[in-house]
């Protein structure tokens, strides 16, 4: 039984055939935050292909009528929270759901239970109906440069209490487009000869009313079931003509051509649009639902008013319903049966501007639940891989992003930023946890306090699997040598070899002791630095020296004499190298050239250094300690060891001797992985750092090489609060292919430094970012991807 407004059209449908139920699928839309409702009127254009003739969804066999299939957009205000839901007849759902999902890209379309949005209690809710003023031909202003009424309804949610809410419910069914051309002629026609039409009058009123004023209410009835009547009664009865070509009388030349040809000045380009565009009949009915009926009431005019934005040749007014009304209404929505009216009948782009979900800004003002992550496809190079970077959402489904399973991409530097228990450390714990699960090894070096974050992260790595050197305790003085490369010197190998090698020790020795500075040094001359090379040479030629030796030959003139004197039968060098001459110049002489002394204002800058590391004991001792073989950072790293060097401020207070225990740390193991034989195929071994700018000359250290860790497949894990203290290591990390992870409650200058990086994102949204979340920026092999992630909870 086909029912329009009380009007029971028995004749067209007899009691024998069946009405079939429609089966609808409910889903809730979350915005995000790039949406801009610039392509909506497309979604409306595409359900106009869910239009079925009557003769179409009349099944004579299994005597059933299938009623025009509908799609409902509701708006659903709450206390400080409004939600969008789209529920679509089975059928449509692939085709309705995949246009959302194109045009909201970003925005999550999930699949939700219809009684999210039905459960408004009958008893407490009043409805109402909004329905155009004038002729069905004139459009209301489709503006795309505003999100008006929504704008202003969105203030609604800032009235409702607690226990309240009003529903937008917008019933949407395609319409043939010929017939609605050739009712929009005819409305047009009426609107020319002064025609007047009132909507806010029931159809039951009309009818009586007809009885007295004749034919100008009958065309207007006329008029407003001529969609329904003919369509179903001729569609029916009469065979389907052959579908051809539609061609109107009005030719679509252009805006003036159209304006010229129906006399339509004055009106805007929106109604001559709207005249040949897609349209659909509409039914917009607002529920509002409160314990007082009173303020139900109020909050649902609240919302009504607010049509008022889209006045233009035509306006949305509001339509009072009966009692009988509302509960009929009322029963039919939740039911998804609304018969949609004759008298909204509208545009695709006057439904577009309906159906606008909030942007940025209002989501902001409002606090609406959105998609704040900026969801973007995380790139399959980040997923699938061994050490999670966290979980992303995409479009409501949980996505791992983890690290590259790429060593030579995993070995790029990765810098977490954030601010005091945001969850850094746990981050780098869980980080360091997963790449000894995978294979690499890690060597944590820690100086702050009692070395806290190492000792947290080494929690949880297996006992077997950790190498724990903990400075300070006098059980453990281990040599300051570089025992890796000196273990390799002897005095069977090549001579060529054994200078390669010394030199490469006495190029981290300069750059070891050159590091070692205050206000008493002095700087290290150019003819200091000649002199120290010379000693470091002839010094580390011969199996098993330590920095110690270096002194000591500055220092004492007969211990230099015994290392010339080994140099010159090592067969390293030619008699007459140049190393031996800077050395000789060191010695002091008496008028008959015996040697009785050493030079030492050639080389006071050297020594005072010497001075600032023998006054430490602790170091004091690490200089003369021979050697131990069995400590071998190679081996370590090659059998996947995870190792804690901790250097406790406790124990070393002063600043300038935590710098140099770092640097010495550094350095020997930069020197180890140079060493390696086929570094394309070694181990991974990460460096873990926290607040690095403590260490300066550490910090200049890897400053000059992080360019080249990747190579030797050394990767460098950094943490800090704030960027600037990095100062040149941040560029030199910049330019080396840095990931970062910047943990929600990094501070504003954090994101300002990078802003060039994390763009698409702004520096707002990152300083909006929930609890233990982060803003990641991942290089995964020269190019970057830039997404929003949960921090994994173990």
């Amino acid at each position: 039984m086909l029912e329009k407004k009380g009007v029971i059209l028995r004749p067209l449908i007899p009691n024998i055939i069946d009405i079939p139920t429609i089966q609808m699928r409910t889903y809730k839309i979350k915005p995000d935050f790039t949406i801009d409702n610039s392509n909506n009127d497309s979604l409306i254009h595409s359900l106009s292909t869910m239009y079925k003739s009557p003769r179409e969804r009349l099944s004579i066999r299994e005597l059933k009528y299938y009623p025009q299939q509908k799609v409902y957009f509701d708006i659903i205000f709450r206390h400080r929270r409004v939600n969008f839901y789209c529920s679509i007849p089975n059928d449509y759902a692939d085709l309705v759901v995949g246009k959302m999902k194109t045009i909201w890209n970003r925005s999550e379309v999930s699949r939700t239970e219809i009684s999210n949005i039905n459960s408004f209690n009958k008893n407490k809710t009043c409805l109402c109906e909004m329905v155009l003023k004038d002729f069905n031909f004139k459009s209301l202003s489709t503006a795309k440069n505003n999100l008006y009424p929504l704008t202003n309804m969105m203030g609604i949610t800032k009235l409702l209490r607690d226990s309240e809410q009003v529903r937008i419910n917008i019933a949407i069914e395609p319409i043939n487009r010929q017939n609605w051309f050739d009712v929009a002629k005819d409305e047009f026609k009426s609107y020319k000869e002064g025609r007047i039409i009132n909507n806010e009058m029931g159809t039951k009123e009309k009818i009586v009313k007809a009885g007295f004023m004749g034919a100008e209410i009958g065309l207007e009835l006329y008029l407003e079931f001529k969609m329904l009547l003919f369509e179903s009664i001729m569609g029916i009865v009469m065979p389907e003509k052959k579908k051809e070509k539609q061609i109107f009388e009005i030719k679509i030349d252009s805006i003036e051509t159209i304006k010229k040809q129906n006399e339509m000045n004055g009106l805007t380009p929106n109604t001559i649009y709207k005249m040949t565009a897609e349209s659909f009949r509409t039914k917009i009915t607002i529920m509002s639902e409160s314990i007082d009926l009173r303020r139900a009431n109020m909050n649902m005019l609240s919302v009504a008013n607010n049509y008022k934005d889209l006045n233009e040749d035509n306006e949305l007014i509001l339509r009072s319903l009966t009692k009988t009304e509302q509960e009929r209404l009322f029963d039919r929505i939740i039911n998804f049966n609304v018969m949609t009216n004759n008298k909204c009948v509208l545009s695709d782009k006057e439904l577009a501007k309906l159906i606008q979900l909030p942007q940025k800004e209002l989501q902001n003002e409002y606090k609406i639940e959105s998609i704040d992550t900026r969801e973007v496809t995380i790139p399959k190079q980040l997923q699938g891989g061994k050490v999670r970077i966290g979980i992303a959402n995409k479009q409501g489904r949980d996505i791992t992003a983890t690290w590259s399973i790429d060593k030579n991409i995993m070995a790029l530097a990765k810098l977490f930023v954030g601010c005091q228990n945001a969850g850094k450390t746990t981050a780098i714990k869980r980080t360091v946890k997963e790449c000894f699960k995978a294979g690499y090894s890690n060597i944590v070096i820690d100086y702050i306090e009692n070395c806290d974050t190492a000792k947290e992260i080494a929690e949880v790595i297996p006992e077997e699997d950790k190498i724990v050197l903990e400075l300070g305790n006098k059980d453990y003085i281990p040599a300051m040598a570089y025992n890796e490369v000196s273990k390799l010197i002897n005095e069977d190998i090549d001579p060529w070899d054994r200078i390669r090698l010394a030199n490469l020790i006495a190029e981290q020795v300069e750059y070891l002791i050159n590091s070692v500075t205050d206000s008493s040094t002095g700087e290290l001359t150019a003819p200091m630095l000649r002199y120290l090379h010379a000693a470091s040479i002839i010094t580390f030629i011969k199996p098993g020296a330590k920095i110690n030796d270096i002194f000591t030959i500055l220092r004492r003139w007969d211990k230099r004499n015994e290392a010339i004197r080994y140099a010159k039968y090592s067969s390293c060098f030619e008699k007459e190298d140049d190393i031996f001459f800077d050395l000789e110049e060191l010695h002091e002489r008496d008028k008959e050239g015996k040697i009785i002394g050493t030079r030492e204002h050639l080389i006071s800058g050297i020594l005072n250094r010497i001075i600032i590391l023998q006054k430490n004991p602790y170091i004091k001792a690490m200089l003369t300690s021979d050697i131990n073989e069995n400590e071998d950072l190679e081996k370590y790293i090659e059998e996947g060891k995870s190792i804690f060097i901790l250097i406790p401020q406790t124990k070393f207070p002063n600043q300038v001797v935590r710098d140099i225990l770092t640097t010495f740390f550094i350095s020997r193991l930069w020197l180890t992985v140079q060493l390696r034989n086929n570094n394309k195929d070694a181990r991974l071994c990460n460096v873990i750092f926290d607040e690095v700018h403590q260490v300066p000359t550490t910090a200049r250290f890897l400053s000059n090489h992080v360019t080249e860790f990747r190579r030797h497949r050394l990767g460098l894990i950094l943490s800090c609060h704030f960027l600037k203290q990095l100062k040149d290591l941040l560029i030199s990390l910049k330019s080396s292919g840095t990931s970062y992870i910047l943990i929600a409650g990094t501070e504003k200058e954090n994101l300002e430094a990078l802003k060039q990086e994390i763009d698409p994102f702004t520096v707002e949204e990152g300083l909006k970012l929930k609890p233990y979340t982060s803003l990641n920026i991942v290089n995964y092999g020269n190019q970057y991807a830039k997404f929003i992630t949960q921090l994994p909870k173990n």
